[in-house]
């Protein structure tokens, strides 16, 4: 059988043996073509085979290498390695408070790498510290914080498995997997400082460096992650602050200076007289620091010091608020340093006048500012009538007076006063002692006695007696001895003005008067029959002072005055007019005469009012002349519309002739074209 000319490649050889359609089609198509090419073919094949000769050893060697690799591929390694891991922090820097581990703002760490199929594969965290404040011994520690798939644990991992919430006092946290199975293992841990294994945090504040590191424990492998840096900056703890900047500071005289815990200031005045040998204060401050927080600060003092004023200073010791131990003999001056828990007496120096003392923190803070009045002995008295009309017996605070010493400085205490009536048959008071306590608001006062209808001029004194002349004596103030119920004559109303804005408020006032037309004493009368006083038109709202017996309810018969007269306010009506208030008198009133109807008048009225009315009237005669403008429009509008429709209406017309004469030219058009065929044929034949 004779060979075939062409020589496939090898490798088409080895796989040609089940030869297919298409390769015996190619195979007959290339026999077409073979005769004019066989030569060259044959050529080319010679030298192929020779290169594949020279490149065997090469190609076994290649095929041996790859064939270990494949192998490599599907054996299971004999030791398993700790692969991919990561550590990564929740956050460069961080704070916590002094004194905590662990806050909810401290920085985490977390560790994550791959485990094999063996639970025996292990990774450690170890946190270092690198720098800190020169005077703390706080290390690092680390807390677990979560675990996912993975157990925590200080030595190896047959040791006891930590929990959530744990600290590692060993600096160094080892981590493997909980199972057999392979996976990613991972555990964060949040970063802490300590000095005593985690019982508590450092107290030294500043900046505290920490480095992460991981490396690989059991199961081999090399660690790919890099190390981590946190700075922690431990910051003052508010509660346990040292630094006092608030406080409780309470200035208070004999009777309440050892009660450091009260809050309430007493006025203290007291006699500048210097004391002759040690002795008592005559005013304690007591004070009680506080840190920003408004906790107790126990570590710091504080400075007190005169600012203005007369006067000398010193401390009393912790062990007793009694202001008996504080004494001339504890050292004083007019600044000094006092011990936390300790209060400052203050001392006359001989000087009258208003002493201003300040408490400062260590820090310079100002904690408060108190006053003590030192005053000399008396030189001025000054009197005020508090009541001119009184009535035929014993009333309080008739007189008030004020004492000044000879700097000007008031003496709030101390004051003997007495009142003396120049005329003992209308107001009989004779060195009648007074009120011997203080009022902020009504000052010392004297009570009098009238006896008869009439005035009398009353003065205050110090003197003793007719006889004693070392005192001083106040200005003289006139005081009348009015009538009561029994010199009831007649009653004035009246309205405190004339006329008033619409709404505005208005007084009405009542004044019993005896047959003289004088202010009767202060009391309760009957001054109007049941009806009482009835406006015209009622008031507008509720008054600032009504009483159960106001002006509107008709119940004013029994009228109490103050200083003689009874006050009533009430609320103008909204709308402008004359209000007339209408009452008639108690048949007690005039005896001789009997009831008397009465009327007061008041006008309600404004400028603003009537501007406004005005206004109003204006803006609706505006209104009006739009109305009529709008209508006169709308009417024009109409006539446009009916306009418009008449011309729409001819243009349809016109359209319609036109569409009629267009219709009747097309018809003559027709006619004519026919015509002229007709004429045409014609004219051919």
């Amino acid at each position: 059988m004779k060979r075939s000319p062409i020589k496939f490649p090898r490798r088409v050889r080895i796989h040609g043996g089940e030869f297919d359609a298409s390769a015996r089609a190619m195979h007959r198509s290339v026999r077409l073509a073979v005769p004019a090419t066989i030569e060259n073919v044959s050529v080319v094949t010679i030298e192929r085979k020779q290169m594949s000769t020279k490149t065997t050893i090469k190609r076994i060697a290649l095929v041996a290498v790859a064939a270990m690799g494949f192998g490599l591929l599907s054996v299971v390694p004999s030791q398993a390695r700790t692969q991919a891991d990561s550590l990564t922090i929740s956050a460069a820097t961080a704070s916590i408070v002094a004194g905590d581990t662990i806050t909810a703002s401290s920085p985490s760490v977390t560790l994550a790498f791959m485990a094999d199929s063996t639970s025996t594969d292990s990774m450690t965290v170890t946190a270092y510290l690198m720098s800190a404040p020169s005077t703390s011994t706080a290390i690092p520690l680390l807390y677990v914080s979560d675990t996912s798939n993975a157990k925590v644990a200080t030595s190896a991992a047959s040791a006891t498995e930590l929990i959530k919430g744990e600290s590692i006092t060993t600096q160094i946290a080892l981590v493997w997997a909980k199972t057999t199975a392979p996976g990613v293992v991972s555990a964060k841990f949040n970063i802490g400082l300590s000095k005593n294994g985690g019982v508590s945090g450092t107290t030294v504040v500043g900046d505290y460096k920490v480095r992460l590191i991981a490396a690989v424990g059991a199961g081999g492998g090399t660690a790919v992650s890099t190390a981590q840096d946190v700075t922690i900056t431990v910051k003052a703890n508010p509660v346990t602050d040292t630094v006092a900047t608030t406080g409780t500071v309470v200035i208070g005289g004999l009777a309440t200076a050892d009660s450091i815990t009260s809050t309430t200031d007493e006025v203290v005045t007291a006699s500048k007289t210097l004391c002759a040998s040690a002795c008592s204060p005559k005013a304690v401050i007591s004070v009680a620091l506080k840190n920003a927080n408004g906790s107790a600060v126990t570590a710091e003092s504080y400075t007190a010091y005169i600012v203005t004023g007369p006067g000398t200073l010193a401390s009393a010791a912790a062990a007793s608020q009694k202001v008996t131990n504080l004494s001339l003999t504890s050292g004083t001056g007019r600044l000094i340093a006092v011990r936390n828990g300790d209060s400052v007496g203050i001392w006359p120096d001989g000087t009258s006048g208003v002493t201003t003392i300040q408490i400062q923190a260590a820090s310079g803070a100002v904690l408060a500012t108190k006053t003590v009045t030192f005053y000399g002995a008396a030189d001025k008295i000054v009197a005020t009538a508090s009541k001119t009309v009184i009535g035929q017996r014993t009333e309080t605070k008739v007189v008030s007076f004020r004492v000044y010493d000879s700097a000007g400085v008031e003496i709030k205490s101390g004051v003997s006063g007495k009142l003396v009536s120049a005329s003992t048959a209308t107001i009989s008071d004779s060195y009648g002692s007074c009120d011997a306590s203080y009022s902020t608001t009504t000052y010392w006062t004297c009570s009098a006695t009238g006896v008869a209808a009439g005035s009398a001029s009353l003065t205050v004194t110090t003197n003793t007696s007719a006889t004693d002349t070392t005192g001083k004596t106040s200005n003289a103030v006139s005081v009348r001895v009015g009538g009561s119920t029994a010199q009831l004559s007649d009653v004035i109303v009246a309205f405190d003005k004339a006329t008033y804005a619409p709404g505005e408020a208005a007084s009405i006032t009542v004044t019993p008067v005896d047959a003289a037309g004088l202010i009767l004493a202060d009391d309760t009368y009957t001054v109007f029959s049941s009806t009482g006083m009835v406006p015209d038109y009622a008031f507008y709202g509720t008054g600032a002072t009504l009483t159960s017996a106001s002006a509107q309810d008709g119940g004013l018969s029994g009228t109490g005055t103050i200083s003689g007269v009874a006050t009533y306010k009430v609320f103008m009506p909204i709308s402008e007019g004359t209000v007339t208030l209408k009452y008639t008198t108690a048949a007690a009133v005039g005896s001789t005469t009997g009831a008397i109807a009465r009327t007061v008048v008041a006008t309600v009225s404004s400028s603003s009012g009537s501007a406004a009315i005005e206004a109003a009237n204006a803006a609706q005669a505006s209104a009006d002349a739009a109305t009529d403008a709008a209508n006169a429009a709308a009417e024009s509008a109409d006539a446009a519309t009916a306009a418009a429709q008449d011309a729409a209406q001819a243009v349809a017309d016109l359209a319609t002739q036109v569409a009629d004469l267009i219709a009747s030219l097309k018809a003559q058009l027709t006619a004519l074209t026919a015509l002229v065929v007709k004429i045409q044929k014609k004219v051919k034949a």
